[in-house]
């Protein structure tokens, strides 16, 4: 029987349409969507299904990639598919928490609602800018950082870094980087400088959320992005807040699942196979699998062994 880490994607991977066929085929899903509807305040499936430009904007993308992922957890859940542990990429860790019973559906979409609003508006404030270096070691990022004062924001491969700061100084770290060797330097479609001390106060104004928050012990491990350690119940407050203006740690989460939890089949769930691509880079030759499509889940059941649980 397989142990497996359940993947779950953050803001940028959304797309029109992205949830719609299992909203379609499952009853429950369309139940989902409509709670997520009223707590929000829009027709939730209206904005994931429709082409609209509303979908990209902070406030409505990190709800929507919420509420898509925790449905689709629900369709492998009624299959019978059982994780050994969790990880989600940034916003996507709301989604690990929902699927570890940490938070209600209804707890989770209001959290990330408030998350959202906090994240958009010092964005609009602050102004910033993220760019993802490709083909460059973790010490030569390092350096084209601290030329030019932005910070890594994202550790997603051993040669790919997400840098995070003020316009002109993610300007000079991205030529900086390009001397030094990088391949690639191609800037995130995101609002502002996320996981970078320009956020501290969203992370402020988001705290009583949280602080208000009612969950769970978790069921699984879920592995937390700022530490890429194991959730401890007690830090799960500070760690949510944290999250929001610290590096995502996603190669070193990667690696403590197989080496520590002896993760052998990754499962994406989400919108995209960006994480897939992420973690085939960290663990050469290990298995990874999506589910994104209702037309996913016969492949899924039949390689996860589900017969067997």
């Amino acid at each position: 029987m397989k142990r497996i880490a359940l993947l779950f994607a953050g803001q940028g991977a959304q797309y029109p349409g992205m949830g719609k066929d299992v909203y379609q085929k499952h009853g429950f899903v369309r139940e989902m969507f409509s709670e997520a509807s009223a707590i929000l305040g829009y027709d939730l499936a209206e904005m994931c299904f429709s082409e609209n430009e509303l979908l990209n904007q902070t406030e409505n993308t990190q709800p929507a990639i919420t509420a898509v992922n925790c449905s689709l957890y629900e369709v492998l859940k009624r299959e019978g598919i059982i994780p050994t542990a969790a990880l989600g990429f940034s916003l996507g860790e709301y989604s690990a928490l929902y699927a570890a019973g940490v938070f209600s559906f209804p707890t989770v979409i209001s959290l990330v609602k408030e998350r959202a609003r906090c994240m958009a508006a010092v964005a609009r404030k602050r102004g910033g800018a993220m760019v993802a270096i490709i083909g460059l070691g973790l010490e030569g990022v390092k350096a084209a950082c601290a030329a030019s004062g932005s910070v890594i924001a994202n550790h997603n491969s051993p040669s790919q870094y997400v840098i995070a700061g003020e316009e002109e100084e993610v300007r000079t770290a991205v030529e900086k980087a390009l001397a030094l060797g990088a391949r690639r330097a191609v800037r995130l479609n995101v609002s502002g400088a996320f996981h970078h001390p320009l956020m501290r106060e969203a992370a402020q104004c988001f705290k009583p959320n949280l602080e208000k928050a009612d969950w769970n012990p978790p069921s699984f491990p879920v592995i937390m992005n700022c530490n890429a350690s194991e959730l401890r119940f007690e830090e799960l407050t500070d760690l949510l807040e944290m999250q929001i203006y610290s590096p995502v740690l996603f190669e070193k989460s990667v690696r403590r699942l197989v080496e520590e939890l002896n993760i052998d089949a990754f499962l994406e769930i989400g919108p995209g196979k960006v994480l897939s691509s992420l973690v085939r880079r960290i663990v050469p030759g290990t298995e990874v699998y999506n589910f994104e499509k209702a037309s996913d889940l016969e492949l899924i059941k039949e390689v996860l062994d589900v017969s067997e649980r």
